[in-house]
């Protein structure tokens, strides 16, 4: 998993083996010296929620539309949540797929 963070916007990027591991209800998480990043597959409605805690930031993401994600193929796009002053992108990065 990699995060991008730039002005009001995060973009998360996970492998297609990271997308099958969060089908199968499976947590992601990665952890830095200033910050844990989690991609929780638990979400109950069609949008992406975030919680930035001191130490944490948080990604929810329901079943259905990690399905939608995973449908889409090999597609830079990925899924898009606006919400207030920030704006979400989760994408499989379709490159790291041409370097192996």
């Amino acid at each position: 998993m990699n995060l991008k963070i730039e002005d009001q916007h995060l973009t998360f990027k996970i492998t297609q083996e990271e997308l099958n591991t969060l089908l199968e209800q499976t947590p992601l998480s990665i952890k830095t010296t200033l910050l844990s990043v989690i991609i929780s597959p638990t979400g109950q409605s069609k949008t992406i929620q975030s919680t930035l805690k001191a130490d944490s930031l948080t990604l929810v993401i329901s079943p259905e539309l990690l399905q939608e994600l995973s449908n889409m193929g090999k597609n830079r796009e990925g899924i898009i949540q606006q919400t207030d002053d920030l704006s979400i992108t989760l994408q499989v990065d379709i490159r790291k797929e041409h370097r192996k």
